[in-house]
Parts: C-alpha cells; sequence; structure tokens
C-alpha cells in the first residue's frame, strides 16, 4: 500500500533493510532503492547482497572511519555496482554545528569516485545547503510535528514550515551556483 501511495505521489520509495532477509524481502517487493544505516556500514554481508541487486543504495557512514567506509566500498566495486550514494552522517542529535566536519564531503566523492550526499542531524538547514555547495546529490532531514515529543530524533527534526524553507533556500542554493 506504501509503494502503491508512493507512485500516486510521485515520491520514490525507499527503505532501510537491517539484516538480508529484510533486504531479500524489499527486494522482491520491487523497492528500487534501500538506504542503510550507520550502524550496518561494517555488515558487510548485507552490503553484498544489496549490490549484487544492481540497485541503489545510500550508505550512511555515521561513526564509520575511511577504513571502514573503504571495505564497504569495496564490495559494491567487486560487484561492479556504481549505484552507490555516500551519506556524510553524524550520529548526535542534535550535531553542534563543530561536529559537522562538513568539508569531508568532497574528500568522500574524490577518494572514493562516487556521489555523496548528507544526513542532516542539525538544528536549521544551512548545514544542508552548504552541503549542496560541496557536491551533496541528496539530503536528508528527519521531521517532526512536536519537536518535544520523546525520542532522540524530534529536537534536530524539521516542522513542516521548516522542511519547507529548508527545501527552498537548497533548491536557491542550486540556482545560484549553476550549471557550468
Amino acid at each position: 500500500a506504501l509503494i502503491d501511495y508512493c507512485k500516486n505521489q510521485k515520491i520514490q520509495f525507499l527503505s532501510t533493510p537491517y539484516d538480508i532477509e529484510s533486504a531479500k524481502f524489499l527486494n522482491e517487493i520491487k523497492c528500487d532503492t534501500f538506504k542503510t544505516s550507520s550502524a550496518d556500514i561494517v555488515d558487510l554481508h548485507l552490503h553484498s547482497y544489496l549490490a549484487g541487486t544492481g540497485k541503489t543504495v545510500i550508505i550512511s557512514t555515521g561513526m564509520a572511519n575511511l577504513e571502514e567506509i573503504k571495505d564497504c566500498v569495496q564490495i559494491y566495486q567487486n560487484h561492479s555496482n556504481k549505484n552507490f550514494i555516500l551519506l556524510h552522517c553524524v550520529s548526535n542529535y542534535p550535531c553542534s554545528d563543530q561536529s559537522l566536519n562538513m568539508s569531508v564531503l568532497p574528500k568522500l566523492a574524490s577518494k572514493f569516485n562516487c556521489l555523496v550526499g548528507f544526513s542532516d542531524h542539525s538544528i536549521g538547514y544551512e548545514a544542508a545547503t552548504i552541503s549542496v555547495v560541496l557536491g551533496s546529490v541528496l539530503i536528508e532531514k528527519h521531521f517532526t510535528i512536536d519537536k518535544n515529543l520523546p525520542g532522540p530524533d524530534h529536537k534536530a527534526s524539521a516542522l513542516p514550515y521548516e522542511f519547507s524553507d529548508m527545501i527552498k533556500a537548497v533548491k536557491k542554493t542550486k540556482l545560484i551556483l549553476g550549471t557550468i
């Protein structure tokens, strides 16, 4: 039902499998894009299965070091799957401006010869717009209807009007950047 709803709304459906069994299920129901959690960057068996599908995989890199990222990317290269995006992520909710380390985006793109994105757990949307300038092709931002709800995500999440403002700012940033 959710996949059908997304198709009707022209929204790309994607999901995060936390194990191979879930990944197989998502693949069977025609999920064409997977997103892995930061904790699963070291689950090389899961990544081997996902890489073997040939489908796009968004790989969250929160808490990973360069060696762990390299090991994961190697699996995609071994499967000749270039359909992955490394998602720069700071796994704090909310994360401080000092912890964002946005300059890693072009370094990841260059070192691993791939597309990069940004998982934004900061307050506001400045980091999201900066990520676009640094080469991000996608942005993950959580949203909420109430920042006082229980759980770690809500304080760093955007309210609907904030989410809309972020989208407008990102689109304006892309317009200002222009094309070559």
